[in-house]
């Protein structure tokens, strides 16, 4: 979306490499996620028999938990107000990308519009305050465990 990202767009290596070859690894929790997201999302409310639901609204949060479960967690996933943080930037990624498509490739120029658009509709800056602290414990958790443990495979 902003010039650094497309001079070095590292995540599209990480998607067709890593997160493709691992994608295996992470079906129990997508499945268990899945059908605690069905389970949660479509029972009517108390006193109904049904409930009426946005489809399209209605997906994009349960696609945002079921991934978050896979990339980040249990602790995570299951956090409204990350989950719905999420989908709002997921919707805003869709508007972003159709707007700079618009600006001409001048450097630095689809960046100042990319700051300002995130700046009215929100950015990444909300989901990173959810994901930062569960980062720096991953981290802190991988060097307290001795290098030869993750050489194995473990």
């Amino acid at each position: 979306m902003n010039d650094r990202v497309q001079r070095a767009p590292f995540q599209v290596n990480v998607v067709r490499n890593q997160l493709t070859k691992g994608i295996a690894n992470f079906i129990p929790e997508i499945v268990d996620e899945a059908t605690l997201a069905i389970e949660d999302t479509f029972k009517p409310p108390p006193n109904s028999e049904y409930a009426s639901l946005p489809v399209f609204n209605t997906m994009m949060y349960m696609v945002g938990r079921i991934t978050s479960r896979a990339i980040v967690g249990v602790e995570i996933c299951r956090n409204e107000l990350f989950v719905r943080t999420i989908v709002r930037f997921m919707k805003g990624l869709v508007v972003y990308s159709r707007l700079l498509r618009c600006v001409p490739n001048v450097s630095g120029l689809r960046a100042i519009v990319f700051f300002v658009l995130s700046s009215i509709w929100g950015s990444s800056k909300q989901a990173k305050a959810f994901i930062q602290p569960y980062v720096a414990k991953r981290m802190e958790e991988r060097n307290s465990v001795p290098s030869t443990t993750f050489s194995q495979g473990y």
